[in-house]
């Protein structure tokens, strides 16, 4: 009974960590996006209640998943109410991984993953948005979990499991798809692995059934009008949408990845490599509770998706947000494999120091040589666990310092060469949508603002696109940083060199990066 108390507890503990930087001041800004989702959201339900099975696609990335989980609040004009079932849903989800991984690795490594994913920066910001993105890395790492899962305990209903959660990753966005030869390739490796080959035929016939029932029960659209619905998906991969806007070079995940990491994950970087080859060495893989086989799954996961997503010419950092959640679970294995060692070596320095005190000290000693080694001895396990968690900490104070703007975190060990680097999806153009708000007479002033619908939810006047900033009827311009690295021939690029050498009245910065930068177009405002 004790124990059932003490499992509630921790359950219960756990998921209000994970509400707590995610549930409060939803509607304080909107990113470009929402409102377009909150509409196929709308039309998704409407088609539902007609029963227009064959038109229950809305857009091709799809977003599924996003409109099951909004459609209880699409007629709530609350940006908070319209976001809670989002934000609760995937909560519990990191909840569930947190299960399946205590399936997986025990208690102790479980609840560090579900830690780390409830604190995990660009997780918490996209949790928070309406929109897929989030969706998409939580079913991917869900499945992943599930599948290896299975592996190690070979029940059924963990295949099942893994099968609808790379549906439902499919259908919250279209790079899930790469769980399908993913999951292909880790079966052939089972059964090549324990020459089980009729097990596994039966392993891949189950898993094929489920993701194909889990489609269609998804998105009947898949069944009523298959050859649209493919057609819809294959015509957004040949659109200018993907292949011409946000061109970047194929480094950019690289930085995206180095930017938006956390301290742990950046430390875990260095130390996995070198923890590897110790643990390979002295021979300890076999006494850890995280194999040699699911790290390496994990991370070739991990690294597949960024190499797909870099194929495409349109690049952004939410796009690669699963990378982030697969280096939460390195950030485990990398501790859990250092522990590993510690506990080790510091069971066979324990047993020498046994030896020595017995066979005594050397006489007139008044220091007993083997002091100081059993301090060690004791304690560095202790403090080894005590630094992660104090890092866990520091990530904690920064979301909580950084709240509501999760979206503008950059690792703090990184930031200081993050240079002119794009970075923004709405946050900040409250702030200065406030500041014009606040001057004289503003409900007659007209602004050309960078994402002008999000700004204008804050101010009280006229709101043009920021392109049209030299029309003589503009008062002040807004230009904003996701304006950055669109390329020499963009409209954007263009405009921030025009006002290179001006003086902005007024630079809004989040998170110690400037963000906004509010000219005045009257004339004695210029230089």
């Amino acid at each position: 009974m004790h124990r059932n108390t003490e499992k509630i507890a921790i359950i219960i503990g756990l998921l209000a960590m994970i509400i707590a930087p995610r549930i409060f001041d939803l509607d304080a800004f909107l990113t470009a996006d929402e409102k377009r989702w909150v509409a196929n959201t709308n039309g998704f339900v409407m088609k539902l209640a007609a029963r227009q099975w064959d038109n229950l696609l809305q857009q091709p990335h799809p977003g599924i998943t996003t409109q099951w989980f909004g459609a209880p609040t699409i007629f709530s004009d609350s940006w908070t109410i319209r976001k809670l079932p989002l934000v609760l849903a995937q909560s519990i989800l990191v909840l569930l991984i947190g299960y399946i991984f205590w399936r997986l690795w025990g208690t102790l490594p479980a609840i560090l993953l579900t830690l780390l994913l409830g604190l995990n920066p660009p997780l918490v910001a996209h949790t928070r948005v309406y929109a897929m993105d989030s969706l998409l890395a939580l079913f991917l790492l869900l499945s992943l979990g599930c599948l290896l899962t299975w592996k190690k305990y070979q029940q059924w209903q963990y295949l099942v499991f893994a099968a609808g959660a790379a549906a439902a990753a499919i259908l919250s966005k279209l790079p899930g798809i790469l769980i399908l030869p993913f999951t292909l390739l880790f079966l052939l490796w089972h059964a090549l692995s324990t020459r089980r080959y009729r097990h596994t035929l039966r392993a891949l016939a189950l898993w094929s059934l489920i993701l194909l029932t889990s489609l269609v029960l998804i998105l009947p659209s898949l069944a009523t009008n298959t050859q649209n619905v493919i057609n819809e998906f294959r015509s957004f991969f040949d659109s200018d949408d993907y292949q011409e806007l946000h061109q970047e070079e194929p480094t950019y995940y690289l930085r995206s990845l180095i930017f938006f990491s956390t301290p742990l994950q950046l430390f875990s970087l260095v130390l996995l490599p070198l923890t590897a080859i110790w643990l390979y060495y002295r021979q300890v893989v076999p006494k850890t509770q995280i194999s040699r086989a699911e790290a390496i799954w994990l991370i070739l996961f991990g690294i597949s998706f960024v190499a797909m997503m870099s194929q495409g010419l349109k690049k952004g950092d939410r796009y690669v947000l699963p990378a982030f959640l697969i280096w939460d679970t390195v950030v485990v294995i990398t501790v859990w494999w250092l522990l590993t060692i510690i506990r080790h070596d510091v069971f066979q320095l324990t047993s020498l120091l046994r030896i020595n005190k017995q066979a005594g000290d050397a006489p007139g000693d008044p220091t007993p040589k083997h002091h100081s080694s059993h301090l060690a001895a004791n304690y560095l396990p202790t403090l080894w666990i005590g630094g992660v968690v104090l890092m866990l900490i520091l990530q904690a104070a920064t979301l909580w310092q950084l709240h509501p703007y999760a979206l503008a975190y950059v690792n703090p060990l990184t930031k200081p060469f993050f240079g002119e680097r794009r970075l923004g999806w709405g946050e900040g153009l409250d702030l200065a949508a406030l500041y014009l708000g606040a001057q004289p007479d503003s409900k007659h002033l007209k602004v050309a603002a960078y994402y002008p619908i999000e700004f204008s939810l804050h101010f009280p006047g006229e709101v043009v696109p920021a392109h049209q900033h030299e029309h003589e009827s503009v008062d002040y311009i807004v230009l904003y940083r996701a304006m950055y690295e669109r390329g020499p021939q963009a409209w954007e690029t263009d405009v921030l060199q025009y006002y290179k050498d001006k003086t902005p009245e007024k630079v809004i910065s989040l998170n110690g990066i400037e963000y906004v930068w509010i000219y005045s177009q009257s004339p004695s405002s210029h230089d």
